[in-house]
């Protein structure tokens, strides 16, 4: 107990954040060779669980130390009740499916108590560089798998292209590049000269948002470069550093020319061209490493694998599960409907709508759902109220900014594309943005 009252948890949590690509690469690999079920990255981030809540249940003051606990034996007992009512429906078949899925859905609000409580007493800072070598660390393996044609394709059914490196999801991916970018263009922001390490970083950002052919990255990315603009452009008119951010805008505006004529050579433009017929500029002839998509099947029956709207068929999925939910039992109907059904006399597995908070409140019914939100919802409730009481110094400092871009373009894509609260690999991330901002706005209050 002594060690572990003395444990550095801030190099502690450096070494989680660096290691996370490594831990979904052995995820992918442990998906693809060995179990559905059980990977190592979900033992590594579930021991890593349990570990946090039992160091912020020591290291905590008092007072906090107790709403914590009253927080997560609620939820240990939800937990129990859930995985009862899937037994007594489903058997004891697949319960590690079962497991696996309540690990996920709880992973954020979980580690976003115990971490709370920590960075509130401790004053934890995690600095930025760590989450920029982790955004590089994601690049560089999808650079590399491309070029040594090994990578995993983005899309496992249908014509659409793309490839998302050594990662199991594209999804998920995509989302954590969405997330971590923003403390990229901080950065980018930041530097006074130039600075090749991050050029670099964000060169080999925009071939992985352009190589992975999901719209979420690269729709994040358009927007994140117009907060990019708009913040040099205030900086001008406070004659702020002038000769550089003429330069920032005008290099912005050069990457934006320079991704419009080649966009169309690429897996995204490809994709966005095949499924929205935009016609993007193409330079004369040249020929493109990637071959047209042509001849994209649209009959009634593969709809559901192949269109790529703006909602992917999650209309479709949403009426299954609210069929299945409203035909449910009592039990299932307040506890959730988990992850598995009993289907004429066989177990199947629950197509999920893909956003987050209808398949939460879907597989985990309205107790779970309490209890998965309740931690967000304070949080963000916290940081509005602080965000208002210092509204201008807050509007005026681009860090704070980018915290708030990305807070809402985590909670966009939980609602577009899911995969983010529900996902252990991105939710973290959303964490320490959150907190972060947390003790931003602490500062502040202090300094006012």
């Amino acid at each position: 107990m002594k060690k572990l009252k003395n444990l550095n948890i801030k190099k502690l949590l450096i070494t989680f954040i660096l290691l996370q690509p490594i831990l979904d690469v052995l995820t992918s690999l442990c998906l693809e060779y060995i179990s559905q079920y059980l990977t190592l990255g979900i033992i590594i981030r579930t021991f890593f669980l349990g570990f946090i809540i039992i160091y912020s249940l020591i290291k905590t003051d008092k007072k906090y130390r107790i709403k914590s606990f009253i927080y997560y034996a609620l939820t240990g007992i939800y937990m129990c009740v859930f995985l009862f009512v899937c037994y007594k429906h489903n058997g004891a078949h697949m319960i590690l499916a079962q497991i696996k899925g309540l690990i996920r859905a709880f992973y954020f609000p979980l580690i976003l108590v115990a971490l709370y409580g920590l960075f509130k007493d401790n004053k934890l800072k995690i600095d930025n560089k760590y989450f920029l070598w982790t955004l590089a660390e994601y690049c560089l393996i999808i650079f590399i798998a491309k070029i040594a044609g090994i990578a995993y394709p983005t899309y496992k059914y249908g014509l659409n292209l793309g490839t998302c490196g050594l990662f199991y999801s594209a999804n998920e991916t995509g989302a954590i590049l969405s997330i971590l970018s923003p403390i990229l263009f901080i950065e980018l922001l930041r530097d006074k000269k130039i600075n090749f390490i991050n050029i670099g970083i964000l060169v080999l950002f925009i071939f992985s948002i352009l190589e992975l052919g999901t719209k979420v990255p690269f729709i994040a990315f358009l927007t994140l470069s117009v907060l990019f603009l708009l913040v040099c452009i205030l900086k001008l008119f406070k004659q702020e550093d002038t000769k550089n951010y003429i330069i920032k805008i005008a290099s912005t505006i050069c990457i934006g020319i320079f991704i419009l004529f080649t966009i169309s050579y690429t897996p995204i433009g490809k994709n966005l061209e095949a499924n929205y017929s935009i016609n993007f500029i193409k330079i004369g002839n040249k020929s493109s490493l990637y071959p047209p998509i042509s001849s994209i099947s649209k009959e009634p029956e593969d709809i559901e694998i192949e269109v790529t709207d703006i909602v992917s068929g999650r209309d479709v999925c949403f009426q299954k599960n609210l069929e299945r939910y409203l035909n449910s039992s009592l039990n299932e109907k307040v506890f959730g409907n988990g992850y598995l059904s009993l289907k004429n006399g066989e177990l199947q597995v629950n197509k999920l709508v893909e956003i987050d908070y209808f398949d939460i409140f879907f597989c985990h019914g309205p107790v779970g759902a309490l209890l998965a939100f309740i931690p967000l919802l304070y949080i963000l409730v916290l940081l509005i109220i602080k965000t208002i009481k210092s509204f201008f110094n807050v509007l005026s400092n681009e860090f704070s900014l980018f915290c708030w871009y990305t807070i809402g373009i985590s909670l966009g894509i939980a609602l577009l594309a899911g995969h983010t609260l529900t996902a252990p690999a991105v939710s973290i991330y959303i964490i320490f943005v959150l907190l972060s901002l947390y003790n931003f706005l602490q500062d502040l209050e202090v300094k006012n």
